[in-house]
């Protein structure tokens, strides 16, 4: 059935069953799923004419969400591929726009040779209709880019096939006739678009606009956003009726925070996700009659899986590596084979995450930033550089971290705590070596000392920098010790 291949195939099936219902609401107009396809076919038929077919690669810049949604339905009609609109990220060489396209945006000069998107483009200048391609499923059809794990901009390749898987995964989080979902994130964001293809997928309503009184009075039922956009937003505003659910994303949620977004709404998502696979895990929070705040673990049809150092499951509580499975994950990186063998292996996703499974099979996942370590203008993730020296035959524990002293800004250095009677010397060269194969030169430590014990924090991380106060405090005893 084509619903369930592609998005537009998607969009009729709502435009067959329930033409009139509302696939867009804004405070001034409305659309229905009707008329929101009549604006895709007017799109469609603008862009064939600017050339727009099977094998072109289209970008659109802009900040409008109606212009948005609807290019994405055209591209889909049209079997073409779309590149979400970056602001100047360089593109992978393989990746190549043939089509540019733009509204009037203030502060942004369009590319050259672009085509304006204006009034003209509506449905009541009689579009030519342009026929519903039948394109493969699973050739790419939009291209978003994420930090990944280290922070440098990557492009994921996402089908119409896994766009689609990953819509009707998320069903229960967009009830067709039923929510209505209201969003903090820019139109032109990988989270807004994945949530708005969801919704009309579906058969639910986005609502437009970032106004409380108008969503009270539009019937929001779910609100998006990052952990500083929900915190920033609802902050400003004094709690009055709570709406049902807020999906909070992209940071770590504290209890605090929690506790402050239950004002608002009667239950809060905490999600983990990654673009790589999609929303995988809730933590849904709900304030209890005598205002303590209870929380509970929600899976989705994901496997999530936390590995020790050893490459076993990890004991509830214990941190490990988190790697994750499913049917309708990224393949890869476009033009980026090393980072795709670093973070697709087996047919796992490894996100580059540090997690606990916590109390009523809630999921912690750490705080990356502690673990980013920039040496030389290289940005390392330190919690994969410690799992591979832990796998080491004759390192039972490591940890990474940046040298402290004035004089060696750029040195990369390892605490190891060794096994009893291995040969310490020849250990420490194997480490050198597994580093090197396994994630580069820039990745081997520029120094490798054994240790009784690994500093660690509450939470069973590595604490860097009290390694980094450790080294320097036994280097000065040593300097002492030698005078």
């Amino acid at each position: 059935m084509q619903a369930k291949r592609n998005i537009y195939g998607a969009l009729m099936t709502q435009v067959r069953e329930h033409p009139d219902a509302p696939a867009i609401i804004f405070p001034d107009l409305s659309f229905s799923y009707e008329k929101l396809n009549r604006l895709a076919v007017a799109f469609a038929s603008k862009m064939s004419n600017a050339g727009v077919g099977t094998n072109s690669t289209i970008m659109v810049q802009c900040s409008d969400p109606l212009v948005v949604i609807a290019t994405l339905l055209a591209t889909s009609r049209l079997g073409a591929s779309i590149v979400q609109d970056n602001e100047g990220l360089s593109l992978p060489p393989d990746l190549k726009v043939t089509h540019h396209f733009h509204t009037i945006e203030p502060e942004r000069t369009p590319a050259a040779g672009s085509v304006l998107i204006d009034t003209l483009w509506g449905p009541s200048h009689n579009p030519q209709q342009t026929e519903v391609v039948e394109v493969d499923p699973d050739k790419p059809w939009l291209y978003v880019y994420t930090s990944g794990t280290t922070g440098l901009p990557k492009f994921l390749a996402w089908t119409q096939r896994m766009v689609c898987d990953r819509s009707q995964a998320v069903a229960a989080d967009f009830v067709g006739g039923k929510t209505r979902f209201a969003s903090l994130m820019p139109c032109n964001s990988r989270a807004f678009i994945a949530r708005a293809m969801a919704a009309l997928f579906n058969g639910a309503t986005i609502v437009e606009g970032k106004d409380i009184e108008f969503w009270h009075q539009a019937g929001v039922t779910m609100v998006s956003g990052s952990v500083a956009q929900m915190l920033g937003f609802f902050g400003r505003h004094a709690p009055g009726r709570r709406f049902p659910l807020a999906e909070v994303f992209g940071s770590k949620l504290s209890k605090a925070d929690t506790q402050t977004l239950l004002k608002s709404f009667e239950c809060v998502h905490d999600v983990f996700g990654a673009s790589e696979a999609n929303k995988l895990f809730a933590n849904v929070s709900t304030l209890g009659e005598d205002g303590t705040v209870a929380t509970k673990g929600q899976a989705l049809d994901s496997t999530i899986e936390i590995l020790d150092s050893e490459g076993e499951l990890a004991a509830p509580g214990m941190p490990g590596i988190l790697r994750i499975r499913n049917p309708y994950l990224a393949t890869g990186y476009v033009s980026d084979p090393v980072a795709t063998r670093e973070s697709f292996r087996g047919g796992w996703f490894y996100s580059g995450d540090i997690a606990a499974w916590g109390e009523r099979g809630t999921l912690e996942v750490f705080n990356r930033t502690d673990n980013i370590l920039n040496i030389r203008g290289v940005k390392i993730n330190a919690l994969v550089l410690d799992h591979v020296l832990r796998s080491v035959s004759g390192i039972r524990d490591a940890a990474c971290f940046k040298h402290p002293r004035i004089d060696a800004p750029n040195q990369l250095f390892a605490f190891v705590v060794f096994e009893e009677g291995c040969n310490r010397l020849q250990v420490m060269e194997i480490a050198r070596q597994e580093c090197r194969t396994k994630l580069g030169p820039a990745m081997v430590p520029d120094a490798i000392r054994g240790i009784g014990g690994i500093p660690r924090g509450p939470n069973g991380m590595p604490d860097r920098k009290a390694c980094a106060a450790l080294l320097l405090k036994i280097d000065s005893r040593r300097q002492a010790e030698a005078t």
